[in-house]
């Protein structure tokens, strides 16, 4: 018997790859700088020349340092709040699947320059990573449209879930592979890290362009029952990527910025454990780059592991009829944000016995990974067709973090190695993630909004479920 093949499972993994690359790219430098910064060994990167001859260059990262290396860090998010709100629009009126593609592909292409540029100075380091960020800030609008279009509402929060993981790798796998890559002698070591991004980004394109469609109307390999699965329960008689924005009912919508604030402490939080943790294992468990490396992708293999498992009961709990959609996205995102935010005051309590902080991280890891079943999932509930105009809007204020987190710890912490200086960083982290957590509880509500077009889904299904029945009646009495 011929299995059929899920056209939206191919475009969702799609996404997740692409989202993979993102977040690589992101936090690439996170473990490489380090490296740099701490031994001579891996000062130098190899380079030919136009004779041929192998030319080395010495690097001026040596003495970067913690100040210096969140400055580069920090760039990227500049580059990426720029495109955040008109790329969600766009998403919507002209689609994904030329925004979203070219952008990841270009960005992940502009790694291979990136071991040249660091040879000029963090100037030049930092101009390339804007420029990267300028891309990618297109990312995780234009995505999330994607997934609206493509995933059946009871399919939601583990489509949703797989692109989520997708994120979650590309921190596992750039952590665990800069660590190694570091430690080798060829070609520099750190560099390969990046070269190889360039190159899956470069293939991942060529995929993408023959793969993924806006719509799955228009995917020339779908079945008709795969569309008709994909569209149960909505309102297709409104073009969502022709009607109007509501910005103003938007603007004081209560759901709407509970669930901004919310995905802004979850941002937050997220970032001090992709960016900081490395620097903390450094600096105060005084942890060598290999290791450090490896036991930096550890709460993120559990993030992926943690969030499919909770977006699978989540969805078969819904499957069940017995519980709202509102009920179970507060569940889990209370699990989440309470759970995580807990584990990270715990952290400083530990000092540096190194067991015990990096199962501190894993545990925040893995209550994060209910969030996906929780505020991350929620806007395409909310409001489907908006979906990328609301992804816009809230990355917009949650990459805030990305530029104000260095500054904040560059000031808490400096370079000190005094564990009383890092438990401010994380006191104040765990407070935000519970508040998050608790904003997101009060004014949450996860049914499809008024002004939102697929609103009117369960009306058009009532009449036409009344003219049947009508029509039925009509032909019982003319019988």
């Amino acid at each position: 018997m011929a299995i059929e093949l899920k056209i939206r499972l191919i475009v969702i993994f799609m996404i997740a790859f692409g989202l993979f690359l993102n977040i690589a790219i992101r936090n690439v430098t996170n473990v490489t700088l380090v490296a740099l910064s701490n031994s001579t060994a891996y000062s130098t990167v190899h380079f030919h020349n136009d004779t041929s001859t192998n030319t080395t260059y010495e690097t001026r990262t040596s003495k970067w340092d913690h100040k210096t290396r969140n400055t580069v860090t920090a760039w990227i998010w500049y580059g990426s709040i720029i495109l955040q709100l008109p790329a969600g629009r766009l998403s919507e009126t002209i689609g994904s699947r030329y925004m979203l593609g070219p952008a990841v592909g270009l960005a992940s292409m502009l790694c291979f320059i990136f071991p040249y540029a660091v040879q000029l100075g963090v100037n030049w380091a930092c101009g390339v990573r804007f420029i990267q960020g300028l891309l990618l800030g297109v990312c995780l609008p234009a995505s999330n449209f994607l997934v609206s279009s493509w995933a059946p509402i009871n399919e939601r929060s583990t489509l949703m879930a797989i692109t989520f993981i997708g994120s979650a790798f590309g921190t596992v796998i750039t952590e665990a592979l800069s660590g190694v890559f570091s430690s080798l002698d060829f070609l520099g070591g750190w560099p390969l890290m990046y070269y190889l991004i360039g190159f899956l980004g470069a293939a991942w394109l060529i995929a993408w362009l023959f793969l993924v469609y806006d719509k799955p109307e228009d995917h020339p390999m779908i079945s008709q029952e795969e569309i008709a699965v994909i569209n149960d329960g909505r309102n297709k008689q409104i073009d969502r990527m022709q009607s109007k924005l509501p910005i103003k009912r938007m603007l004081l919508s209560l759901p709407v910025h509970s669930w901004i604030w919310c995905g802004l402490a979850a941002s937050w939080r997220s970032q001090v454990v992709m960016y900081q943790q490395p620097e903390y294992m450094n600096a105060v468990l005084d942890m060598d780059v290999e290791n450090n490396g490896i036991l930096s992708s550890a709460p993120h293999i559990a993030l992926v592991i943690s969030s499919f498992i909770f977006a699978y009961i989540c969805d078969r709990m819904r499957e069940t009829g017995k519980f709202s959609i509102t009920y179970l996205r507060n569940s889990f995102n209370f699990l989440g944000t309470i759970g995580s935010g807990i584990c990270m005051i715990l952290i400083p309590l530990f000092g540096a016995n190194s067991l015990a902080i990096n199962m501190l991280f894993i545990l925040t890891m893995i209550f994060a990974g209910s969030l996906c079943s929780g505020y991350v999932t929620n806007h395409l509930d909310m409001a489907p067709s908006y979906a990328g105009t609301l992804m816009g809007v809230s990355n917009f204020i949650s990459n805030s973090p990305g530029f104000l987190l260095p500054a904040v710890a560059s000031a808490i912490v400096g370079d000190s190695k005094d564990v009383d200086d890092w438990a401010k960083l994380f006191y104040l982290t765990g407070v935000i993630s519970i508040l998050g957590g608790v904003i997101y509880l009060i004014g949450s509500d996860c049914e499809v909004q008024p002004w939102d077009p697929e609103s009117v889904s369960e009306d058009v299904k009532k009449t036409n479920i009344d003219e049947e029945a009508q029509h039925s009646d009509a032909n019982h009495a003319n019988s």
